[in-house]
């Protein structure tokens, strides 16, 4: 399971890499495809893995890995350190729940109604670019 997360965590690094200008910036639109292609792609372990062994891999997870507010702010930081026009006192803590609502929403979404799953997702993003950036 740890290869798998750095797999898909270096593979969504590079990904992200490639919507970076020439000056290694991120700029709105680009920050909203960067997260619509997290949300349909869904580089996230847990999608491969059933309810059962979800539940049996968190349970032996330390409380400290899962409420990390250290990793969470540096890997926000790191993101609203690359948007081209960040907003000055950014929500960080706000996008980073909505990441993750839209992380935890793509391993349940059976327990969704299907009609505007997609546009709920797409809400999540959006709020979550206005949060960061101008």
């Amino acid at each position: 399971m740890y290869y798998m997360m750095l797999h898909e965590r270096n593979r969504s690094k590079n990904i992200l890499s490639s919507y970076l200008d020439e000056e290694g910036k991120l700029d709105k639109d680009n920050l909203k495809n960067y997260l619509s292609w997290l949300s349909e792609v869904n580089p996230n372990i847990f999608s491969y893995l059933t309810d059962a062994e979800q539940k049996r891999l968190i349970a032996s997870w330390d409380i400290e890995y899962i409420e990390n507010e250290d990793n969470d702010s540096y890997t926000m930081h790191m993101l609203i350190s690359i948007l081209k026009a960040p907003r000055e006192n950014p929500d960080w803590k706000l996008a980073c729940n909505y990441m993750k609502l839209i992380a935890l929403s793509l391993s349940m979404k059976n327990v969704f109604i299907t009609d505007n799953y997609d546009e709920m997702i797409n809400s999540l993003i959006e709020q979550i670019v206005d949060l960061l950036s101008y």
